[in-house]
């Protein structure tokens, strides 16, 4: 049956795009184009269903781990094994990325200190097939979610040519890494805090982009109702809007308007929350400051703006911290439903 599956997909893809195949099992570009399509969307559809996985990345950064970390979390708690290698390639990656990582019980982490390792190979075991996405994502969120990227998507046998290739190189690189540990750690962590000070010491030039970002027909409409529901004393509302149509810049272009001076913004998926937070800063500017509340992030002394996911958020211990006056407004996303208080 996979044997005819992939077959098939491989006709669709590399000889005739009409011919009929399930989709699961063509050879893709794999690439951001939010809101419908983003590289994370693949790690989460392989990851739910491998019995075993094995990363090569040149960067590892705290953004990439924050959007991995649920995931993280749900493979550990099934128990599926993975191994994750990491370049110190310009010593880009963040030590305590690689801390965070090397705490999954089921992971074997390991790094590469001796070659320009540039690679971003991710492959994927399963019960009856293999899985690779390589290309040019690194594990940040950027990389994940937004940035211009392109990668291909692979499904073949074990025994194929183009997977027993990408195995050999693929262990032959592991064997000549070392395992992480926490000697290394410190040592690096010397490096990266060395170079990251003379960086912030180097005299920066900002460029200001003459173009705005402002509201589209629908927002405007949108905007104009919670003006006048505002004028009547309303303090709750609920936007139903199709995907992709601006609800989360609504919610900026509403805030800024109102002149809220602390916000709390919630969704369900922690990926979301950094689409969310880059938008309010095309809105706000560079100078909006906040803090992402979720997962392993819980520092937000400071921060009038907070981005929370609704599992973080329910947790009686992590609700108490905040006063029921603590902010000026509150926009809750529910799957696609934007509910703005």
């Amino acid at each position: 049956m996979i044997l005819d599956a992939l077959s098939k997909g491989l006709i669709t893809s590399f000889i005739d795009q009409s011919s009929y195949s399930e989709d699961i099992y063509q050879t893709k570009l794999v690439q951001n184009n939010y809101p419908s399509e983003k590289v994370i969307n693949t790690f989460e559809g392989e990851l739910e269903h491998c019995t075993r996985f094995w990363f090569t990345t040149a960067f590892l950064s705290m953004s990439g781990f924050n959007t991995l970390y649920s995931l993280l979390e749900d493979l550990q708690r099934r128990n599926i094994p993975g191994r994750v290698l990491v370049s110190q390639y310009l010593n880009f990656t963040q030590p305590e990325a690689l801390k965070r990582l090397k705490s999954f019980k089921n992971l074997e982490v390991c790094i590469d200190i001796q070659s320009d390792l540039h690679a971003k190979t991710y492959v994927f075991e399963h019960k009856d097939h293999m899985s690779v996405l390589l290309g040019s994502s690194n594990l940040t969120a950027n990389a994940l979610n937004k940035n211009e990227e392109l990668n291909i998507f692979i499904r073949a046998l074990p025994q194929s040519k183009i997977m027993r290739d990408i195995l050999l190189k693929k262990q032959t690189l592991f064997d000549a890494a070392q395992e992480l540990t926490e000697e290394y750690l410190a040592q690096y962590s010397e490096i990266y805090q060395a170079q990251n000070q003379f960086v912030q010491k180097l005299p920066q030039q900002n460029i200001k982009l003459s173009s705005s970002i402002t509201p589209n027909l629908m927002q405007q409409e949108a905007l104009s109702s919670l003006e006048k529901l505002r004028e009547g004393n309303v303090t709750k509302a609920l936007l139903i809007s199709a995907t992709g149509t601006g609800k989360t810049y609504l919610s900026a272009f509403d805030i800024r308007n109102f002149k809220a001076k602390s916000i709390l913004f919630i969704v369900h998926r922690e990926n979301i929350l950094i689409d969310a937070q880059q938008a309010f800063k095309n809105v706000f500017g560079a100078d909006f400051k906040s803090a992402i509340f979720s997962g392993s992030n819980r520092d937000i002394a400071g921060y009038d703006n907070i981005f929370a996911t609704i599992q973080s958020l329910s947790r009686d211990h992590h609700l108490t911290q905040f006063s029921p006056e603590a902010f000026d407004y509150i926009v809750k996303v529910i799957v696609q439903v934007l509910l703005a208080i």
